[in-house]
């Protein structure tokens, strides 16, 4: 039987992780002078984007904002199953009042069940 923890346990989890990756890749994208984010929509967590839908020069340019995205959005889709409220607390408190937190955040969970940005 899988049981899931309850949501509370589930934002205190993951809060720590989603501010570390929120500010790393804020900071590489700080230091490169970048002000755009380049987002990594993938609609089915579970898999892998194909090719067609992978930004290689992103990645190539950016591999560490990559990375902290893609672990942001495999949070977010652990997160799904315990619900939107979950999901928009573990966002909220993991944003600290910093906007660009936030805005890192949404970008990585667009399109995930029960994200509303």
């Amino acid at each position: 039987m899988n049981i899931r923890p309850p949501s509370d346990y589930a934002v205190a989890q993951t809060v720590p992780a989603l501010r570390a990756l929120a500010d790393a890749a804020l900071t590489v994208r700080a230091a490169s002078g970048s002000t755009v984010a380049t987002a990594f929509v993938w609609r089915d967590p579970a898999s892998l984007p194909n090719r067609d839908g992978i930004n290689f020069d992103g990645l190539a340019s950016d591999p560490i904002g990559a990375a902290c995205r893609a672990e942001t959005r495999r949070i977010g889709a652990w997160l799904a199953p315990h619900g939107s409220d979950t999901m928009e607390a573990a966002c909220e408190i993991a944003a600290d009042e910093d906007p660009r937190r936030s805005d890192f955040i949404s970008t990585a969970w667009a399109g995930l069940p029960g994200w509303q940005a």
